[in-house]
């Protein structure tokens, strides 16, 4: 099966002011398979997604509280349960793998569940710290956003295996919390590639705190504070949902509710930020993951399946 592509020119409306380079252009996406699915409750929930470079899939699940490894299209293991205690979650979301080391968050609790690729346990790490995203990096340290809370800027965090915070970065200055919800990635040359939730924004930021570069997908449309909760206003549309890199270090980044298919619209950026190409999914996704041999994963069957699609490029 094929997803649609549009490549528009450079003129187009949406992407007004930016040009196209001579990184390859993906062209088309091809899906080679499907995991789990309603019919073989494999999974139920995903929420989060890690590839290793065997193609082996780590993924959390939010049904049954779970971190399930499939390879081939079949469950190997599942560990983790409902739960306080070393290896147990109330709400495992975000994975990362890092160094063969598999780590996962939970976001009713501190710190990083750290686990080998056998799925067994090793430790808690940076338990001092309730964060909405993390990217583990080299020598135990990893970099961290806070939960968002009024008042409070945007920090990007560094912060050692001795749970120690050894560096910050802001990212924003505005104190609205809404506006310090994102999510980010690295490029092969660490920079920090960041998508704003509720805010029509993308970044791209030096290790050294630089801004690099700063895009407007949506023209600057206003963030609409449509949504009350305990007397605070806030946005109940997101602009984006997830951002990866391919090996190319495109950037590819799913729009939600302001995109013209809602959840399905991938927008592709060059590593200088530069208009690529728009993707569209047949299925809506929450999130995107390219892994090391360049596989994209999107969702599939309402979360309890995921496709594989092989990436295309001219």
């Amino acid at each position: 099966m094929h997803i649609s592509l549009f490549l528009f020119i450079f003129c187009n409306p949406l992407f007004n002011g930016l040009t196209k380079t001579d990184q390859p252009i993906p062209c088309s996406i091809k899906q080679i398979c499907k995991i789990g699915g309603i019919e073989n409750e494999i999974i139920y929930q995903w929420a989060g997604i890690c590839v290793d470079d065997s193609s082996t899939i780590f993924l959390t699940d939010l049904m049954d509280c779970s971190v399930k490894k499939i390879k081939d299209g079949k469950l190997i293991k599942t560990t983790g349960r409902r739960g306080q205690g070393p290896g147990e979650f109330q709400q495992p979301v975000k994975i990362q793998i890092h160094n063969n080391m598999i780590y996962i968050n939970d976001i009713y609790s501190s710190g990083v569940h750290v686990f080998n690729k056998d799925l067994e346990f090793c430790e808690k790490r940076w338990g001092k710290h309730y964060f909405q995203n993390f990217i583990p990096i080299e020598g135990g340290s990893a970099i961290i956003t806070g939960m968002p809370i009024n008042g409070g800027k945007g920090i990007l965090q560094y912060v050692d295996k001795q749970d120690s915070i050894y560096k910050k970065i802001i990212y924003c200055d505005e104190t609205d919390m809404y506006y310090t919800y994102i999510a980010f990635t690295l490029d092969a040359e660490n920079n920090i590639i960041i998508i704003f939730k509720f805010k029509d924004c993308v970044m791209k930021i030096s290790q050294q705190g630089e801004v690099l570069w700063s895009q407007q997908i949506f023209k600057g449309k206003k963030t609409k504070l449509d949504k009350q909760f305990n007397n605070i206003k806030l946005p109940s549309k997101h602009y984006f949902k997830s951002v990866i890199l391919d090996k190319y270090d495109n950037i590819y980044i799913l729009g939600g509710s302001y995109s013209k298919k809602q959840s399905r619209d991938i927008y592709v950026l060059s590593s200088a930020g530069e208009y690529k190409a728009v993707l569209t999914l047949d299925e809506k996704s929450h999130m995107l993951y390219i892994d090391e041999n360049n596989y994209l994963y999107t969702r599939a069957d309402d979360g309890a399946g995921v496709s594989k699609y092989l990436i295309n490029y001219k």
